[in-house]
């Protein structure tokens, strides 16, 4: 080794040895990630277990009366999407007509089903059936309508299907030609100023169907929310009947299990204009930590509505 190298390297020597000596440098603080432990006030409030499939909703014997005409069916349905079964109306001066009934949804925290029924549009609306036994619901033109839990009746069974629905696309192009077109847009309702959109999709369905529509959200705190619009469309496509379902997951710190917490807004058949109808559908609570509106609008073309709904995002239905 020359001279000059090894002058060199006797001069860099302690400080090489210094920075071996030196003691790492400290790492920067990783952001925790705050758990998802259950609020105090909401201990007492209906719930189901995260890891547990809820079972299906019981099947449920319905009766429709009038004056003394009477008839019943025994229907069964799966709880995981709308669903419909056809009831003949009784009586002589029914011509015939038959009563759709469709599940919207089904809370199996509260054991509860939420309807709609349609016979055309002098009779038709939306109820909300719970647990208990013969419950009674008046219904238009006179019409009563029972609902009583039971496995065992001598009335006919009838299974729920999914409604299908009727598209017009004689004459018509372009995307979901004939189909109804309608943008939906969820809103957080704010204490003050006007609510401030979330999430917007378009709803493309044929007159007589249904979709559910659902999104998963999780936030770096808090509890991972599940969104799901069940909907569904009668012939004359006038209006659109729906239920906003959130849910949530929270961990109880009494036994440290995770359950799931959820919270329904049946929104009724909310009028389709192109002006747009908004309701209420949910107040603060386990599942939504502020209020939520809903709003429903009537679109013509399929493109419009998609550019309309990317201002405040969109969801697919499934």
């Amino acid at each position: 080794m020359g001279r000059s190298r090894v002058s060199l390297f006797l001069a860099l020597t302690p400080a090489i040895f210094a920075l071996a000596q030196e003691e790492p440098r400290p790492r920067a603080p990783v952001p925790r990630v705050l758990e998802r432990v259950l609020p105090a006030e909401y201990f007492d409030l209906p719930r189901v277990e995260r890891e547990q499939k809820p079972a299906p909703p019981p099947s449920v014997t319905v009766w429709l009366r009038r004056g003394r005409a009477s008839a019943c069916a025994r229907t069964r349905f799966s709880g995981e999407r709308p669903e419909a079964v056809l009831l003949p109306l009784p009586g002589a001066d029914s011509n015939g007509r038959k009563l759709r009934l469709i599940q919207l949804a089904w809370d199996p925290s509260r054991q509860t089903r939420y309807l709609a029924y349609d016979g055309g549009e002098a009779l038709r609306g939306t109820l909300e059936a719970g647990p208990s036994t013969g419950e009674r619901f008046a219904l238009p033109e006179g019409w009563e309508l029972r609902v009583e839990p039971s496995e065992e009746s001598g009335c006919p069974i009838l299974r729920g299907a999914p409604p299908i629905g009727r598209v017009e696309s004689a004459g018509k192009t372009g995307p979901n030609a004939g189909a109804l077109l309608a943008r939906v847009e969820l809103r957080k309702a704010g204490e003050s100023g006007p609510p401030e959109p979330v999430w917007g999709w378009c709803l493309a369905e044929g007159r007589g169907g249904s979709s559910v529509v659902t999104a998963t959200r999780s936030p770096g705190a808090g509890a991972t929310q599940e969104w799901s619009l069940a909907t569904y469309v009668p012939e004359d496509g006038g209006s659109v009947a729906l239920v906003l379902a959130m849910s949530a997951v929270w961990r109880d710190p009494r036994d440290a299990r995770e359950y799931r917490y959820l919270q329904f807004g049946p929104g009724g058949f909310m009028p389709l204009t192109e002006a747009g109808t908004a309701k209420r559908l949910l107040s603060a609570g386990p599942a939504v930590p502020h209020a939520v509106d809903l709003a429903l609008f009537s679109e013509a073309e399929w493109p419009t509505c998609q550019s309309r709904a990317s201002e405040s995002g969109r969801l697919r239905p499934r």
